[in-house]
């Protein structure tokens, strides 16, 4: 983008950190700083989606930016003990996947 670089923040923890470090005329996803970790009682919003609107045209802001509840998607029907949690963290990953759309035109072929 015009050469100029674009700085990574990864794992911002807070709103205040988000609006503090977001790169300036761009837009971020997880604007109100939905958790995004699987860390029960100080889950953080360590992910965020950023994009310039001049230079990014096809995302879907209508749609936004979801979080998928790993744990609550996987869970038994019996709740977890820490334990389980931990392995759960161990052996999947400790952040929820997040979702956000993409708007393509029928007829675009890149």
């Amino acid at each position: 983008m015009n050469g100029q670089k674009i700085p990574l923040y990864p794992n911002l923890r807070s709103q205040t950190e988000l609006t503090a470090n977001a790169p300036a005329n761009f837009i971020y996803l997880n604007s109100v700083c939905v958790r995004t970790d699987v860390t029960l009682g100080s889950a953080k919003p360590v992910y965020h989606v950023f994009f310039h609107p001049q230079y990014t045209t096809k995302i879907d802001r209508t749609y936004g930016f979801q979080v998928i509840d790993l744990l609550e998607a996987m869970r038994p029907s019996d709740p977890l003990t820490t334990a389980e949690q931990n392995k759960f963290f161990a052996t999947y990953s400790d952040h929820h996947p997040v979702v956000f759309r993409f708007k393509i035109p029928a007829l675009d072929d890149d």
